[in-house]
């Protein structure tokens, strides 16, 4: 994807591409502070895609299952989510309907969701992200633990 087209966005809001969860939340607060909207055609769409809490859903779906969708797809879905090309100004580019390009975002996005809904590997991603952090919360708890038994036997003596 070219950089070319940045100048003409400038003010627009920009979701970096590969997301981690420490991104997840700088995205939320940026998008609720510049009080992000898209300019959409479909009612629909722009319902579920113009909310910061739909679109960081998306990337972190695509980041996970993107590679999976053929070249024109991704670069598309790429377009529109990361970079917030509007469906007219996709249509432009890519030589297609509003619909046309509408109905590719969408079908991304349905696939996207079976994609987890079969292989649940965000969940058991995050999930995975909850042991290890219990695990490591019980590692600081006992190492708090025997300081204070440490302290206790060393006052005794």
């Amino acid at each position: 994807m070219s950089n070319s087209h940045d100048e003409g966005f400038k003010g627009r809001f920009f979701v970096k591409k590969h997301l981690t969860y420490q991104g997840i939340s700088v995205i939320l607060t940026t998008c609720k502070e510049k009080n992000f909207t898209g300019g959409f055609m479909s009612a629909s769409i722009e319902t579920s895609l113009t909310t910061p809490e739909e679109l960081v859903v998306l990337a972190e779906l695509y980041d996970r299952y993107g590679e999976l969708f053929k070249e024109d797809q991704r670069e598309i879905f790429e377009y529109y989510v990361y970079e917030n090309l509007s469906l007219g100004e996709l249509s432009e580019k890519y030589s297609m309907t509003r619909q046309g390009i509408y109905d590719k975002i969408n079908r991304i996005r349905r696939k996207l969701r079976e994609y987890e809904d079969k292989l649940h590997l965000i969940e058991r991603e995050k999930h995975l992200v909850e042991i290890i952090s219990e695990a490591r919360m019980d590692q600081v708890e006992r190492e708090r633990l025997l300081a204070e038994i440490e302290e206790v036997f060393d006052a005794s003596v």
